[in-house]
C-alpha cells in the first residue's frame, strides 16, 4: 500500500522502507511554484537550455524544489503516524540518489532518533553490526520536530 492510499489509516506494524534514497523528484521540463500568489507552471526547457545565473529562473527553480520537499516532509508524516504499535524504518545512505538530495529523510529520521532521551529505550539490539534501538513509543515531539528538508518548507499537517 501507499503511503496516499494509507492517509486516515492505522495499522499494528508499519514499515518505511528505502529511507535512505530521495522521495522525491522534480519533472525534467516543467516547474510548478507560485507566481504572484497564483500556483503557476513554468516550462524550463532541456538542461542545456537552461538560463545561467537569472534570478528569475533560479527562484522558479528553488520554488519547485522547496514545493517537492515539503510534500515530501508531508508524506512523511503521514508514514510515520499510521501505526498503532510498530513502526520499522529502513534505508541507507547509497553513492548515487536519483532525485532532489532535499528529500532524502534518512538523516531526518536519524537525528530524530540521536536526539530522543535514552530513558524512552526499551532495547538496544545489535543485529549483524547494525545498532538497532526499541522504543515503548516515540515521543511526539520527535516526529513534529524533525529539521526540514527545504528552509521554507511548511510544517506538515496533520493527517
Amino acid at each position: 500500500m501507499t503511503i496516499h492510499k494509507a492517509k486516515g489509516l492505522e495499522f499494528p506494524l508499519v514499515a518505511v522502507v528505502d529511507c535512505g534514497r530521495p522521495w522525491g523528484r522534480r519533472d525534467l521540463y516543467w516547474a510548478q511554484a507560485e507566481a504572484g500568489g497564483e500556483p503557476s507552471l513554468f516550462y524550463i526547457g532541456k538542461r542545456d537550455e537552461r538560463p545561467v545565473a537569472d534570478p528569475a529562473f533560479d527562484a522558479i527553480s528553488a520554488a519547485a524544489t522547496a514545493t517537492v520537499a515539503a510534500e515530501c516532509q508531508r508524506l512523511l508524516y503521514v508514514a510515520l503516524t499510521r501505526t498503532r504499535q510498530y513502526l520499522l524504518v529502513t534505508g541507507h545512505r547509497g553513492e548515487k540518489a536519483h532525485g532532489l538530495a532535499e528529500t532524502t529523510v534518512h538523516d531526518q529520521l536519524l537525528k530524530a532518533v540521536e536526539d530522543t532521551p535514552t530513558d524512552a529505550v526499551l532495547q538496544s539490539l545489535d543485529i549483524g553490526g547494525v545498532s538497532c534501538k526499541v522504543w515503548e513509543s516515540l515521543p511526539e515531539e520527535a516526529v513534529t520536530t524533525m529539521p526540514t528538508a527545504a528552509a521554507d518548507a511548511e510544517a506538515p499537517s496533520p493527517a
